[in-house]
């Protein structure tokens, strides 16, 4: 398994190290971080950022003493320095295709009986120092996914509850924290009402963790779980229910070999969580053989095999939850992993955004003075890659989009664009996380994406016509929107899939006269579905890329003045249908999470 790292720190550097380095270990609490700006305290460092997200990840306790009092190992201790590439490459590596890692070296605990509360010392203070090193200068305001096991897991839920707590603008670009092989206890998310777990395979800005160890072995006696009940999700359905999960259901796990050459292969483990005792049970693991390469294993704890156990559905599930992130982006305004409500009035400029997390308040950005007012249409997306959804219309008199943008205060940015015939069409067509400015014109039969992964560049594809309406999307889960088209005559639709060469697939039939485009990703597998809204009927006709296209209908709300806005509103991985009635001012929206209930927000 190739890696896209450059591996750097393997020998001791004494100069312009903050701690005298000629120890090989340190006693007591650092009351300065490593310095991060040297290169040989970075374990990992991508050769190329050529992913549109980040992972940043905290290896497992690579080094140990027999000391049996508290004791920090140095920054260039040789032990630890040649184990930690050891446990990289077998974590690491499921999220290789989905973000670019970066991974420091950190200062580290031995094993003594108070060891998270030394892991709250110094360690921690290297992990936050590295952090806001790869933040200030690798992250360029990319999303990012956290990722460490063991004493790694340890020091990110601290640097969850410290560093990401007081930073919640980058709090707001976290995909999710695999925080794994340290109990994430309900008393610390009480404690830190910033920080959600993950309730299912595909909500975002979460946490997500498990212990994992044999049937009938009494959680007390765990060494590793420090006492602690910690909150659990399956790996192989993402789900907090008790129910077994069998190896049928899962995509695969990096086990050893005989010679201790870890390799991909089937699904080894089954998986069952405890909420009770706060685990994760595997009953498929044989303990005889495992103890050859662990001797935790032994006794039925799998510890060191919390992420081979589940590898592939690690990787699996990462590609979800940054899907669903980049795609739903665009309509989230307060970055709480929640669509919310916005409506633009075009004849006196405001642009209303009701913000989940602030209990839908309306917050109020009034887009300046248009050169005609009616003709002013809302492009909403992330356009600067903060994780917040900008206000922004587009003026085709002017041939003007007009952007405020969350990251300047909401300062207005403007660029000339397309001609009077344009219609918006929002969304990252190059899959660098930013929103790209991007019009259709039925007129010309031309759909225009300038992409701001090359300067803006424009990227023209030729395709519609009369009667075609722009309905683009993510429709092949690769985070890249792709142009897409609806004919409502026919009920038509034409997708140019960017893994497919922008080549015209699908040439499905759903809808039909009378009824519009509100695609979205409804079934929660990252692929947008084919979904129609017809305003005479209130039918909504969707057919789910999950269920190979199969149409399903829901009966909802009908009336002229009923406009479609599809979005995750629950943060359950899911798009909601919902509707914005123009003359009532209500919102309607039925959420996945709650089996399709009615909510509604009046103004």
């Amino acid at each position: 398994m190739k890696s896209a790292c450059r591996w750097i720190g393997v020998k001791a550097v004494v100069t312009g190290v903050v701690l005298c380095l000629s120890l090989s270990c340190e006693t007591g609490t650092a009351t300065e971080a490593t310095d991060y700006s040297i290169a040989s305290h970075w374990l990992a460092v991508p050769t190329a950022t050529n992913k549109a997200v980040d992972v940043f990840y905290l290896y497992p306790t690579s080094w140990t003493s027999t000391n049996p009092n508290p004791e920090v190992c140095a920054i260039d201790n040789p032990s630890m320095l040649a184990k930690a590439p050891i446990n990289f490459a077998k974590q690491a590596p499921a999220f290789e295709p989905i973000g670019n890692i970066y991974a420091p070296f950190y200062r580290q605990s031995n094993l003594t009986t108070n060891a998270p509360v030394v892991v709250a010392g110094t360690p921690t203070l290297d992990a936050m120092a590295a952090f806001d090193y790869y933040i200030q200068h690798f992250n360029q305001g990319r999303s990012f996914i956290l990722a460490g096991h063991s004493q790694g897991a340890n020091a990110l839920s601290n640097l969850l509850a410290q560093y990401l707590k007081a930073n919640p603008a980058v709090l707001a670009r976290m995909i999710a924290a695999y925080v794994i092989g340290y109990p994430v206890t309900a008393q610390y998310l009480a404690d830190n009402p910033c920080l959600k777990f993950a309730t299912g395979p595909g909500d975002t800005g979460v946490i997500i963790s498990y212990n994992t160890q044999a049937p009938g072995f009494p959680p007390s006696a765990n060494p590793i779980l420090w006492g602690l009940v910690g909150t659990v999700i399956n790996p192989i359905t993402w789900t907090r229910a008790e129910t077994v999960a069998t190896p049928s259901q899962g995509f695969g796990s990096f086990m050893p070999t005989s010679n201790g050459v870890y390799v991909g292969g089937p699904q080894y483990a089954d998986a069952r969580i405890n909420i009770t005792s706060g685990v994760l049970i595997c009953s498929t693991a044989d303990t005889n053989a495992l103890a050859a390469f662990d001797g935790l294993a032994s006794i039925g704890v799998y510890h060191n095999f919390d992420y081979p156990f589940y590898f592939f559905n690690i990787r699996s599930n990462a590609a979800t939850r940054t899907r669903n992130y980049l795609n739903k982006v665009g309509s989230d305004y307060d970055a709480d992993g929640k669509a919310d409500p916005a409506v633009y009035d075009p004849v006196s400029g405001p642009y209303t955004v009701f913000l989940s997390a602030s209990g839908y308040a309306p917050t109020v950005v009034i887009m300046g003075q248009p050169s005609s007012a009616s003709s002013l249409q809302p492009i909403p997306g992330d356009f600067d890659g903060d994780g917040k959804a900008d206000p922004a219309v587009y003026d085709p008199i002017a041939s003007q989009l007009r952007v405020q943008l969350s990251s300047l205060s909401y300062g207005l940015n403007t660029m000339s664009i397309g001609e009077s015939s344009c219609v918006p069409a929002s969304g990252d067509f190059d899959g660098d996380g930013k929103a790209d400015p991007a019009l259709y014109s039925a007129a010309a039969g031309r759909f225009t994406a300038w992409l701001s992964g090359s300067g803006y560049a424009a990227s023209i594809l030729s395709c519609g016509g009369a009667g075609w309406s722009n309905a683009s999307g993510d429709y092949d889960g690769d985070s890249k929107t792709d142009p897409a088209l609806y004919e409502a005559a026919t009920g038509t639709w034409q997708v140019f899939m960017s893994s497919l060469g922008y080549a015209p697939a699908y040439g499905a039939t759903v809808g039909g006269a009378g009824v519009v485009p509100a695609p979205g990703d409804y079934d929660g597998d990252g692929k947008f579905d084919l979904m129609v809204y017809q305003a005479a009927s209130g039918l909504w006709l969707c057919a789910l890329s999950g269920q190979g296209y199969a149409t399903s209908g829901l009966s909802g709300l009908a009336g002229p003045s009923m406009i479609p806005r599809p979005g995750d509103y629950d943060n359950d991985g899911k798009a909601d249908p919902a509707l914005y009635d123009s003359t009532a001012h209500t919102f309607y929206v039925w959420l996945s999470g709650s089996n399709f209930g009615l909510a509604s927000l009046s103004w």
